[in-house]
């Protein structure tokens, strides 16, 4: 990989909470501490291998850092690998990510993260809520549970909900009629998902939404034109200022059904 894109993975990495030594094209990484602690180590022709066919980029590169920051944070002693479908229902969660994230988990632990389609390049996966930290699902310990992947999703979507409906979105300064969700529980793009379960009468009306970052949701009501255009503005401001970006993209809600192009 070229020094330029090393440099992008090394700023995304700054942004974590992982400990980072780099050495040229080598990482060393490490979450946790003690023996709750995990590392890992790669060089830039590994990360390469990984990635396969996804372009290298800043939101690729913000992907895999925020991967790595998942797998290396969750403590080496976790009952998670353990947990059933049944035990792990209560406390799943729903994560919108970038392509990139598949290749962090691999280099990070050496297993694939458990995926559902969104669209847009996007795609949804879920995080498993522990005692001290959290568990990415891998997609080998969904494969155990023998459960649909569409009842995992379903599960998953209940802690997102119930955190939405106890908090609150706040208005965005400069861009009257558009809301944000930023409640900063690792859930706010992927609220995106339950909108129609929090205000049917407002997502049948018709909604503008936007996943600009990992941790930022946007709405505005498809009927309001000067909210609508302010939304576009914001996403694309909040994508190019992003530590953790998503898309520019802007999709709709029609009748209460989320519209995704890509």
């Amino acid at each position: 990989m070229t020094d330029h894109a090393l440099d992008l993975l090394a700023a995304s990495l700054d942004a974590t909470t992982l400990k980072v030594r780099r050495d040229g094209d080598h990482f060393d990484l490490k979450g946790g501490s003690g023996l709750q602690g995990r590392s890992a180590a790669f060089t830039g022709a590994m990360l390469r291998e990984t990635l396969g066919d996804v372009p290298f980029d800043r939101v690729s590169a913000a992907a895999v850092a925020r991967a790595l920051e998942g797998v290396l944070t969750e403590p080496a002693r976790s009952r998670g690998p353990e947990l059933s479908f049944e035990e792990a229902a209560a406390s799943m969660g729903l994560t919108l990510e970038a392509p990139g994230f598949e290749a962090g988990c691999v280099l990070a632990g050496g297993q694939k993260p458990w995926t559902y389609p969104f669209g847009d390049g996007l795609c949804v996966t879920c995080r498993i809520e522990l005692d001290n930290g959290f568990r990415v699902l891998p997609a080998a310990q969904a494969e155990r549970w023998g459960v649909h992947p569409e009842r995992i999703y379903r599960a998953a979507l209940s802690l997102p909900f119930h955190r939405t409906r106890a908090g609150a979105a706040e208005d965005v300064e400069g861009a009257p009629g558009v809301t944000a969700w930023r409640l900063g529980d690792g859930f706010d793009a992927a609220r995106v998902l339950v909108l129609d379960a929090l205000d049917w009468a407002r997502a049948s009306s018709g909604l503008h939404v936007s996943c600009p970052e990992a941790e930022l949701l946007l709405v505005a009501d498809s009927a309001d034109a000067a909210a609508v255009s302010a939304l576009e503005r914001v996403t694309r401001e909040r994508f190019e200022a992003a530590v953790h970006p998503l898309r520019p993209s802007v999709y709709r809600v029609e009748r209460a059904k989320l519209r995704v192009g890509g």
